[in-house]
């Protein structure tokens, strides 16, 4: 067993013999680009980044990624209003204001053709998200075999005091 994992105390949720069982998605000759999606309002894309704007810096994201998962190639996709994806997702206001329904924006990502070369697609957006009518908020969801992940921002951003 690897270092990391005997730093893990509870239960595994998967043992790595399960994973690789699982047939997990690996980058291959072909898919060897992550596709990043910002789900947003394209001119909050193009604002100064977080604090003073909507955004955290976009930049640093992109870098992060392709630093993390070099050799794979990075490249950014035109910045989508939630509204403009198709079928629109479910919407609600509450105490924490505007929230998208995750599963929903899931599906609709998925009804969008990836590149032949995509090894993966992670939207990225700063809305607020809930998977389900009793809860108040999600980080995001995954759909792996699709290759597929749908990220949540605002609750992991800095705050100003």
């Amino acid at each position: 067993m690897s270092g990391w994992m005997r730093c893990w105390t509870g239960p595994p949720d998967q043992s790595f013999d399960n994973f690789v069982a699982s047939r997990p998605n690996v980058p291959d000759k072909v898919r060897r680009t992550i596709y990043l999606q910002p789900l947003c309002d394209p001119a909050d894309f193009e604002a100064v980044p977080f604090p003073q704007g909507p955004w955290p810096s976009w930049q640093a994201l992109e870098t992060a990624v392709r630093e993390f998962y070099f050799p794979l190639g990075v490249v950014t996709l035109p910045a989508m209003a939630m509204d403009q994806l198709s079928p629109k997702p479910k919407s609600r206001k509450n105490s924490y204001g505007k929230q998208y329904h995750a599963g929903q924006v899931l599906d609709a990502l998925m009804k969008q053709s990836l590149p032949r070369n995509a090894f993966c697609t992670p939207a990225v957006t700063m809305c607020d998200l809930y998977p389900r009518e009793e809860w108040n908020f999600v980080y995001g969801l995954a759909s792996l075999k699709q290759r597929l992940v749908f990220l949540l921002l605002s609750a992991t951003s800095p705050k100003e005091t």
